[in-house]
């Protein structure tokens, strides 16, 4: 049978801005998103902690195998397990059989994949339009959308599930006889998802690519504390091999934050203005980040989650920027999908024209964090071919951060990881715009929400 090749595009974007879904030649039913049909007592329901513990390992997991490849040791790394995990989700609705089983474990969800995808949009949701004392936003936006090769017949009932659960948007392209301009449409697309940060995510397609699935996810907000640019300065930062470098190093002192210690490292919870928060753990050595990426499972997160209480602590932190691109398809073989990536796979929910299956994955991502707040982004691909204070002297806590480090973006309300990275070399680059200005505009601008 012949050869074809389905593209399957996650675009994660950690910016305080919105994602928004356009699409170029779209099937008139499939133009526009449905809203996402979320009560009030759907939206203060507590999650399951099986659905919360589950979704952690997943995220742990999958950022341990980005780390386990021989390319990024002591480098910057940003991800975004919550994109991966809508990409593979949108992935197993068209998989059946093993196939379908493999991703399914690999997510560690149980039972019904429609609760599953709704899970994930509220973490999203959860964390969105959160207002600041001052009525800064903290914006988190997704998006996605499947784009298909025009005049192949992929089933209806496949294209409607993606439209109603995902709440995707379908436009077609000519893979075949015009590859470009459909290079051109699906970065065109990326770029409008993640508010310019991420442009380009894939260069070219193979003349036998039949579909790119695709999802963005799109975060930017301030700082609850902001720091005080007049207290930035170049300080030393130290490096794992024990070699020491100058970079722009951000400074608070006697700040209220939640703080924990134990041995080998502590960790520090810098709240958003909305529902977020940063999560960074600090080794205690110079070299000790890589002992405590392995170590580190969900049940430390619980015990941090616990214990960390509210203290004064002086902060220093670097500014930073960075972006990383991964090939995915090695990590997500060790995690246990491996059916997918050969012609014994089963997506015939999808199609019954041609035998497809996966022949590569990608994610890049990008975060930027300064003194104002954090913006990031992150975009991943998957390409398938067929086959209170008291009254005493308070203890000051320190918490410098002039070392590699560890931080999680999380959603307040269940702890989930939204992104998580490594800063290994903080990279500064000079940019137009504050990220407050960037979130006011985007908040401004017309776009078209998932969540209406």
């Amino acid at each position: 049978m012949k050869k074809i090749i389905v593209s399957f595009t996650t675009i994660c974007c950690l910016f305080l801005s919105t994602a928004l879904l356009r699409a170029a030649d779209s099937e008139s039913q499939y133009k526009y998103p449905p809203a996402l049909d979320i009560s009030e007592e759907t939206k203060t329901q507590e999650q399951s902690e099986e659905q919360v513990v589950a979704f952690e390992r997943f995220s742990l997991e999958f950022y341990r195998q980005l780390i386990d490849d021989k390319d990024t040791q002591n480098k910057n790394l940003i991800c975004s397990p919550w994109s991966a995990a809508m990409a593979l989700a949108m992935l197993h609705d068209g998989a059946n059989g093993k196939t379908a089983e493999e991703i399914q474990k690999a997510l560690q969800f149980q039972g019904d994949s429609k609760a599953f995808a709704k899970y994930l949009f509220m973490i999203a949701f959860n964390a969105r339009d959160s207002r600041g004392e001052e009525g800064d936003l903290l914006v988190l936006e997704t998006a996605n959308a499947f784009c298909m090769q025009a005049d192949y017949q992929f089933h209806d009932s496949y294209k409607q599930l993606l439209h109603d659960r995902f709440l995707a948007e379908l436009f077609t392209v000519d893979f075949t006889e015009n590859p470009a301009e459909a290079v051109e449409k699906i970065n065109q697309w990326c770029a409008e998802n993640t508010n310019d940060k991420i442009k380009k995510i894939i260069s070219n397609v193979n003349s036998d690519t039949r579909m790119v699935l695709m999802n963005a996810i799109y975060f930017n907000a301030l700082w609850q504390d902001v720091f005080d640019p007049e207290d930035t300065k170049p300080e030393r930062f130290r490096h794992a091999d024990g070699s020491t470098s100058r970079t722009q190093m951000m400074n608070m002192r006697e700040a209220s934050f939640g703080y924990y210690e134990t041995k080998g490292f502590k960790a520090l919870s810098m709240p958003y203005t909305g529902n977020a928060h940063m999560l960074i753990l600090l080794p205690d050595r110079a070299d000790g980040l890589a002992t405590l990426e392995k170590s580190l499972t969900s049940e430390t997160l619980r015990q941090i989650d616990e214990q960390i209480e509210c203290e004064l602590v002086n902060v220093k932190m670097p500014r930073f920027k960075f972006e990383h691109t991964a090939e995915l398809k090695p990590p997500l073989q060790k995690m246990g999908i491996n059916i997918a990536f050969d012609d014994s796979a089963d997506f015939s929910k999808i199609t019954d024209e041609d035998k497809l299956f996966v022949s590569r994955v990608l994610q890049k991502a990008m975060i930027r964090v300064d003194e104002e707040g954090t913006e990031a982004a992150a975009i991943t691909v998957v390409l398938m071919d067929a086959v209170g204070m008291p009254d005493e002297q308070p203890k000051v806590y320190t918490f410098y951060a002039d070392r590699p480090f560890l931080f999680l973006i999380r959603e307040n309300t269940s702890d989930s990881i939204l992104f998580m990275g490594r800063v290994h070399q903080p990279e500064v680059a000079e940019e137009r715009g504050s990220i407050r200005e960037r979130l006011r505009n985007r908040v401004r601008s017309n776009v078209r929400s998932n969540f209406l």
